[in-house]
């Protein structure tokens, strides 16, 4: 895989995930056990890129072997600009998680909005205070705000990040495509959240970065402190479903949504996309319960 005549697309796959790391991803799980049930004889696979450079040509292969593939961190964006085709959602979101291919070509769009808004409006409800509040500012923290903007439920977002450029692109994004009325973007320290005023008379808190996951267990976005009773707490992180955050969450009062969510609701929409097919999302979510309890012992 590392020699340039390499192939870095799984072979014997119709469709698999590329992103980096991505080798403890449950999706393999979730899509391969719907194909197996439905009897479909189609098979989900992993592509773990570990930089950009390589990215062109995992294009070039999936155009040629797969008939669709999942995007993943850090490459939602990147991958945006290098497709034949791309719908208007992803390009007003400025990221993409989910490629058909066909004839040929490469189409993308973004399910990550819905598999944020859909599962946050029927687990939830929508928030009771406009203020919303993000922490993280990449493809799945632009996924969230564009769907708080597109469904009417908040005008106000707040969103953090330690990395200015991100912020700034963020926000450059957000005006370009005509949302940017509706977001501020903040520098905080180290990526962790401790402005109380932050919190304080918000409806929705996002987390929309990797603390908290198996790979930065026992770490949270936020000061548990700031967490109160008036919160939406909707954790993207699915592994583990229960992770410092979401307990916080609970011990605090707060509604809460896990990121195991997000995934399966928006697996489901892959599918339709992929294949014409309906699956339920609580198929999907044990799936991939039964995936995370049999990688943890």
């Amino acid at each position: 895989m590392e020699g340039s005549g390499a192939r870095l697309v799984p072979g014997n796959v119709d469709y698999c995930i590329v992103g980096y790391p991505v080798r403890g991803s449950a999706s393999p799980s979730i899509y391969n056990r719907f194909f197996k049930e439905r009897g479909l004889g189609l098979r989900y696979g992993v592509c773990e890129l570990p930089n950009r450079v390589r990215v062109p040509q995992f294009l070039e292969e999936a155009r040629a072997r797969l008939r669709g593939f999942n995007v993943t961190i850090p490459y939602k964006e990147t991958v945006l600009g290098l497709l034949d085709d791309v719908d208007p959602v992803a390009v007003d979101i400025g990221a993409v998680n989910t490629v058909k291919t066909g004839d040929g070509r490469l189409w993308g769009t973004n399910t990550d909005w819905l598999g944020f808004v859909e599962p946050l409006l029927e687990m939830a409800g929508p928030p009771e205070r406009e203020r919303s509040v993000i922490v993280g500012a990449g493809g799945a923290a632009r996924a969230a705000a564009y769907a708080l903007v597109e469904r009417g439920l908040s005008c106000d977002i707040h969103v953090y990040g330690r990395r200015p450029e991100r912020l700034r692109g963020f926000e450059e994004h957000a005006e370009g495509r005509g949302w940017g009325r509706c977001v501020e973007t903040h520098l905080v320290e180290g990526g962790v959240l401790r402005d109380r005023e932050a919190l304080e008379g918000a409806g929705l808190l996002v987390n929309a970065t990797p603390l908290g996951s198996y790979a930065y267990p026992g770490r949270m976005p936020v000061e548990p402190t700031l967490l109160h009773s008036g919160l939406i707490v909707f954790d993207m992180v699915y592994n583990p479903v229960v992770t410092p955050l979401i307990r916080a969450a609970m011990e605090a009062g707060a509604v809460v949504v896990d990121g195991l969510c997000m995934l399966v609701w928006q697996a489901r929409e892959n599918i339709r996309i992929w294949t014409g097919l309906e699956a339920e999302v609580h198929e999907l979510r044990r799936y991939a319960l039964d995936f995370l309890e049999g990688a943890q012992g």
